[in-house]
């Protein structure tokens, strides 16, 4: 997608053939047809439309915004560009995570860069979302389908866009796209809105302006600021990490907290964030590989002692939905880095796998192997032929493992697993339900760790 974009005919009508009802109407007015030019004009307007870009069109109701952006679709399709327009996407009955790829780990990451970086999203469907979830969902349906067959040149469109939104949620929404958009070869974007106060969130790199009276003036180059700019990073309160709490898949607080940081819209003066920094862990694998011998010297008072000195933790890292996909979260973490509490900082985080904030913040990933009793627990799962996706419906999961391996078998593997292998059965079985929930959550997760110092 290089070189010259396209060249767009459009056709500006003057005036229809007048009637005897339009004519009975003009003279009520002291209007007459002599005065006005009756048929059709025609111009052409040029848009660049290049590769990684957004183009917005944008003018007041009525202007012939639709009207451009028809002719747009015309042309390119009639030059061979495959288009894709986002307001004819349907959801139909699938979950979210369905919608946005062909398998797991590439849809939630395309749900995050728009956004949705959220469980609670990432499985429901599009009838149980808000509007603005749902505007997010419809925006990674189009890039999804954008990526397919990435040596074509692909046209997203989209009319009214974030119309129907608050005005927050709609810049938030604006960003996170502008931004998926540049990160795909072959692709641009053309959006029309009648709001005045989404060419910083976009960056376009044109604008179609058109006027009441239908001119249409073209402005090429650095067009709008940077969005992020509107939110001041601060100290914060536990308080404010409460108000955000409930937007977190981890409920309550986490232990012995040290610092809070908090993203304020300057806008709005709403608290858009919030980051929650914690004592370390006593144990954690990854240290083995982030810094070899020195929290493992087989001294445990000397490795806490310099746990408790040289480490903090990251435990939490909030966004308010309405200002998800403006990287925000990496705002946050690059935040407290830039003035750390000890000289190493630590985090474990299952979402950060898809949405890769820590690592855009500088902090380094380790994969980590998986545990022997896990290794274990999921050999015996695989004997009974049962799938690891099954572990996300727990009761389900155990009736298939039992009528496949019996239930002695799966009992002695499950106590293997939880280290309750002396316990008395009648008491092991009243916590044999907790204790499945509890493996069918994390021996499947992927783990991983990030680290800085």
């Amino acid at each position: 997608m290089t070189g010259r974009g396209l060249v767009v005919e459009r056709c500006a009508f003057g005036a229809p053939a007048p009637t005897r009802m339009s004519c009975e109407a003009a003279a009520l007015l002291g209007m007459s047809f002599d005065d006005l030019e009756v048929g059709a004009s025609r111009e052409y307007v040029e848009l660049a439309l290049a590769a990684r870009t957004v183009t917005l069109v944008t003018g007041p109701s009525g202007a012939g915004k639709s009207t451009l952006l028809r002719s747009v679709v015309d042309r390119a399709t009639a030059d061979g560009w495959r288009v894709i327009d986002v307001g004819k996407l349907k959801f139909g009955e699938a979950p979210a995570v369905n919608l946005a790829g062909r398998n797991a780990e590439g849809a939630m990451a395309r749900l995050a860069s728009v956004g949705l970086a959220e469980a609670r999203c990432i499985v429901r469907r599009a009838n149980e979302m808000s509007d603005g979830q749902r505007a997010r969902l419809k925006l990674a349906m189009a890039l999804e389908r954008a990526s397919r067959g990435k040596r074509m040149k692909t046209l997203i469109v989209a009319d009214e866009f974030a119309q129907s939104l608050d005005r927050t949620t709609a810049r938030s929404v604006a960003m996170s796209f502008a931004r998926a958009v540049k990160r795909e070869a072959n692709v641009c974007a053309v959006v029309a809105t009648s709001h005045d106060d989404l060419d910083a969130a976009l960056a376009p790199a044109e604008i179609a302006r058109i006027s009441l009276c239908g001119d249409v003036y073209v402005e090429r180059g650095a067009c709008g600021g940077e969005a992020a700019d509107r939110y001041d990073i601060e100290v914060g309160t536990l308080a404010d990490y409460d108000a955000l709490a409930g937007l977190h898949y981890r409920s309550g607080r986490p232990a012995s907290v040290v610092k809070t940081l908090r993203a304020v819209d300057a806008l709005t003066g709403e608290i858009a964030g919030v980051l929650v920094v914690a004592m370390p862990t006593l144990n954690g694998a990854w240290r083995r590989l982030a810094w070899p011998g020195r929290y493992d010297t087989g001294n445990k008072r000397v490795d806490a002692r310099r746990l408790n000195h040289e480490v903090r933790r990251i435990a939490r890292v909030i966004v308010d939905p309405r200002h998800r996909g403006v990287g925000l979260a990496r705002r946050l973490v690059r935040a407290y880095l830039d003035e750390p509490l000890t000289v190493r900082t630590e985090a474990v985080a299952a979402m950060a796998r898809f949405s890769r904030f820590f690592e855009r913040a500088g902090m380094r990933a380790i994969e980590l192997p998986t545990l022997p009793r896990d290794a274990r627990l999921l050999d015996a799962l695989e004997h009974a032929g049962v799938e690891t996706f099954r572990f996300a419906t727990p009761t389900s999961a155990w009736r298939r493992a039992v009528e496949a391996a019996g239930e002695e078998f799966m009992e002695r593997e499950l106590r293997q697993w939880s280290y309750d292998r002396g316990s008395e059965t009648a008491r092991f079985r009243e916590r044999r339900e907790e204790l499945w929930r509890r493996a069918c959550r994390t021996v499947a997760a992927g783990r991983r760790a990030y680290v800085q110092g």
